[in-house]
């Protein structure tokens, strides 16, 4: 049997880098997570509509309370006390239907991903978010600040499982769609976004239901990003298949 030449090594090193980045892009299904975490994200913006019906626009409907991450801790949304039990679920949900669907394509065209680690990760940043948010207040630690007053801070902890899911996936454009998201969720957090739409002509005060829509863009910018970038994630995809096929 003779030894395989110098040339002929490289080749099949060559081959199987090639075979390495067919089997990555044939792996990449984070166009589901995206969708799926931009609709938990959209669903909650009926929590975020501000009352019009208290003084100053403050008001708060009966819930259970969960301050999770500062959720819940200023009256200022008529989704009052749901707002924190809503984030402290849909995060849940959104993280182990990700781990299923990875499951689910990895038997089905032969590709596992490694997303035990975002499964045990995402959920024990969520568990580790609500044990800050019922120990941090009774200990007296500053943690409620600024970023925590719009009760938008659940949307920078999907930061996380976005993130995780961009290194196990090894992509590039999800990457960045992940430091785009992590940007406007900060954004939504320290700022009222409003304000930059009221510049460019918005004003929700001429429909008649005034401050009731003036929380909405801090909340729908998040999930606008995440869905348009699921929906060219699969568009993308489902092109490169059409090409392969033929």
């Amino acid at each position: 049997m003779t030894e395989p030449t110098q040339s002929s090594a490289a080749e099949m090193l060559g081959e199987m880098r090639a075979l390495g980045r067919q089997a990555a892009r044939t792996g990449h299904g984070y166009w589901l997570p995206l969708l799926i975490f931009g609709v938990l994200i959209a669903a909650s913006l009926p929590l975020y509509l501000v009352s019009t019906a208290a003084t100053y626009g403050y008001a708060r409907i009966g819930g259970p309370v969960l301050p999770f991450l500062g959720t819940a801790i200023m009256p200022r949304y008529s989704g009052g006390d749901w707002i924190g039990l809503y984030w402290f679920v849909a995060m849940q949900a959104g993280i182990v239907a990700t781990w299923l669907w990875y499951r689910w394509r990895g038997s089905r065209i032969g590709l596992r991903m490694p997303t035990r680690g975002f499964l045990v990760t995402g959920l024990a940043v969520v568990e580790l978010a609500l044990l800050v948010s019922l120990v941090a207040p009774r200990v007296g630690l500053p943690l409620f600040g600024d970023l925590f007053i719009r009760d938008t801070f659940p949307l920078v902890l999907i930061v996380v499982p976005l993130a995780v899911l961009a290194w196990i996936e090894r992509s590039p454009a999800l990457a960045v769609i992940t430091v785009g998201y992590a940007g406007l969720a900060l954004l939504a957090s320290l700022y009222n976004v409003e304000n930059i739409l009221f510049r460019l002509g918005w004003n929700p005060f001429t429909s008649g239901q005034g401050s009731a829509l003036v929380g909405l863009p801090n909340v729908a910018l998040p999930a606008l990003l995440l869905l348009l970038a699921g929906a060219a994630s699969y568009a993308a995809g489902y092109r490169r298949r059409r090409r392969q096929a033929r």
